[in-house]
């Protein structure tokens, strides 16, 4: 009678155990799939932060180039047709 309640703790610690590896590794499972989304999420974010950084760049040196002396007087010549002081404008048809 003894040896039958000892098998059957031994039983339950033996189920407990197998259900508590199987709850442990289930939790890993769903943590490594997490992981590796947020790896990829993390990647893309890279990319775009790269992507911006360099439309940032093309930005700042369009600006640069636009405000440069040069480049508005020669917008003012071509766009409304001015010219600069001492110059004689000619037309022809």
């Amino acid at each position: 009678m003894e040896q039958s309640s000892q098998l059957k703790k031994l039983q339950y610690i033996i189920v407990s155990c197998m259900f508590a590896f199987a709850i442990l590794l289930v939790v890993s499972i769903f943590s490594i799939v997490s992981y590796g989304k947020a790896r990829k999420a993390n990647a893309n974010y890279d990319d775009m932060i790269a992507r911006l950084e360099s439309q940032q760049v093309s930005l700042k040196n369009s600006i640069e180039e636009k405000t440069d002396e040069d480049y508005l007087e020669e917008q003012v010549r071509s766009q409304l047709g001015m010219i600069g002081n001492g110059e004689t404008l000619y037309k022809f048809k």
